[in-house]
């Protein structure tokens, strides 16, 4: 007698239930992942915004944490990419002027000219508007924040007073 192989019809929907509930259990996991990107993108932003932030910080320090407002002025830090400094030593703002500038946050153009001054040039992008990677705005208190435009729920906040870099 010849047995014949091959699956039976019971079998196959067994497999194909199986199948299913892997799917069902799988898919919202793979529909996340885009804000798991978003999420990763700021978070690695972040970290390289409080980088050159420390950096900074550093180099302030190194030239001997000067509080005159002339000495703080326009310190090169790259190049020619120059920060200012407030009078705890923290990154204010960059703009090179013919004398002291008013060396504190106070402004979203003192928090762009920041960003710009401390992220590498082929970096995220930055405007006070949703024409960038990231949107900056002023909080008060020498406070910034900078939100990625995809997905405006990620983002961070720069405070000039602490340099404490922090997620939203």
């Amino acid at each position: 007698m010849m047995k014949n192989k091959g699956f039976t019809l019971i079998e196959l929907v067994v497999v194909i239930v199986i199948l299913g509930i892997l799917a069902a259990v799988a898919l919202p996991k793979f529909i996340d992942l885009q804000d798991d990107a978003y999420e990763k993108t700021t978070l690695a932003t972040k970290a390289a915004f409080k980088a050159g932030v420390d950096l900074s910080h550093a180099k302030w320090l190194a030239i001997g944490s000067p509080t005159a407002a002339a000495q703080r002025d326009d310190i090169e830090i790259s190049g020619s990419i120059v920060i200012d400094f407030n009078s705890a030593g923290w990154p204010a703002q960059s703009y090179v002027t013919g004398g002291p500038d008013a060396l504190t946050l106070n402004n979203v153009n003192d928090c762009l000219s920041t960003w710009n001054a401390l992220m590498e040039v082929n970096s995220q992008t930055i405007a006070s508007d949703t024409s960038a990677d990231f949107q900056a705005s002023y909080l008060g208190s020498e406070n910034c924040r900078f939100v990625l435009v995809a997905e405006p729920t990620f983002g961070f906040e720069y405070d000039s007073l602490t340099g404490d870099v922090t997620s939203i």
